[in-house]
């Protein structure tokens, strides 16, 4: 049978134990939402920031080749189609390595491009061109260049004489660039950006171009990987144009990510990192309140075994005097412990001086009996 002492230590440390483990949880919880809610703002921050980079980018390529549209000799030959003179090519040709453009190509309004590099291609399948054919600069996503087989991305703008638009110029860019552009673009240590465009197929990557080069796409992977399913889901909204945040699972890891689309082109731009990294302020928060919460219980576990003391010791005591009197031995030590309780004012203290009233009074009618029996 458990003791008296036994039962309170018991009960005071689970008691100790509930009311840390409550306060401890409601503390860490607490904590991590409003630290969630903190690197939620940081990384959407960190998105607008890329967006924006991206965005003047594109807005500075587009610039140039509509200043370039201009040229007397672009207007020219979209107006008269007759062959360009060699030492116009050579300009165009200069141009292109000033401006940092691979190949510039002049087409008319039918597709038929006239290359910087030489040569004429057939353009008019490509979306950059029927965009930019109805007056709208945009950007291409990453294509496959029809001449070199490279992976690009082209710049195209509408090339208007006297407010009419007589043709496409356009430049053709390295599709690394876009990756490229994105490697500043970090939170943490595990933290980097990226693009896809409105089909959900990867247009940008710094740490890994080659999913870049092989066109994937989470939405169509997921359809085969089920475990993609939640990064297929954030990759849609991205896709549709949408502005927020989200939470996957990728490589066995869980991820944060923010996104919001880039203006001006197909694209969406995330910024994404590892959970884990991002709530390590949470998780040293945590391992604080559990010490807490373990020195806690300790002191309750303290107080615990003197509160037991101060209650049980003199209750056992008692016991002990009891158990004697049961047996009919009435002696009472004057020194044992059960006699220290007679000066306290509390419920021990009325047990202690009852018993010694009990033991007497006992001792009393066992004399008076004595008395009467002898002859």
């Amino acid at each position: 049978m458990k003791s008296i002492k036994t039962q309170i230590i018991l009960v005071i440390t689970v008691i100790a134990i509930v009311i840390s483990g409550m306060i401890g949880t409601m503390a860490y919880l607490n904590a991590r939402t409003a630290v969630t809610d903190e690197i939620s703002d940081a990384i959407q921050l960190v998105a607008a920031q890329g967006v924006n980079l991206v965005s003047s980018e594109v807005e500075t390529q587009t610039s140039v080749l509509e200043a370039l549209s201009q040229n007397k000799i672009i207007l020219d030959y979209l107006s008269t189609g007759t062959a360009i003179k060699d030492e116009d090519m050579a300009f165009l040709k200069n141009e292109a390595e000033r401006t940092g453009f691979k190949v510039l190509g002049i087409s008319d309004l039918s597709g038929n491009a006239l290359r910087s590099a030489g040569g004429m291609v057939e353009i008019s399948d490509r979306e950059y061109f029927a965009i930019a054919k109805e007056g709208k600069p945009n950007v291409s996503d990453v294509l496959v260049d029809k001449v070199t087989e490279e992976l690009i991305v082209m710049y195209a703008v509408p090339v208007q004489d006297n407010g009419k638009i007589t043709g496409v110029l356009y430049g053709v860019r390295d599709a690394r660039e876009l990756s490229d552009m994105l490697k500043g673009i970090t939170i943490g240590e595990t933290g980097y950006a990226y693009m896809v465009n409105k089909e959900g197929t990867l247009t940008a990557n710094p740490t890994n171009f080659d999913l870049v080069a092989s066109f994937d796409n989470t939405i169509e992977n997921a359809k085969e990987n089920k475990a993609l399913a939640p990064m297929a889901a954030v990759t849609s909204k991205m896709a549709g144009g949408e502005t927020g945040i989200g939470q996957y699972v990728y490589d066995r890891k869980d991820k944060m990510m923010g996104y919001a689309p880039v203006p001006g082109t197909n694209w969406s731009l995330a910024v994404t990192a590892d959970l884990s990294e991002l709530l390590t302020g949470v998780d040293r928060m945590r391992n604080q309140i559990l010490i807490t919460a373990l020195i806690f219980v300790g002191i309750g576990i303290a107080c615990a075994w003197l509160v037991a003391k101060f209650l049980a010791d003199p209750i056992a005591a008692m016991t002990s005097v009891l158990g004697r009197f049961a047996d009919y031995d009435l002696t009472i030590d004057e020194n044992s412990s059960a006699m220290k309780h007679l000066k306290r004012k509390d419920e021990i203290g009325r047990i202690a001086n009852a018993l010694i009233k009990m033991q007497k009074a006992i001792s009393a009618v066992l004399k008076q009996k004595d008395e009467i029996g002898r002859p």
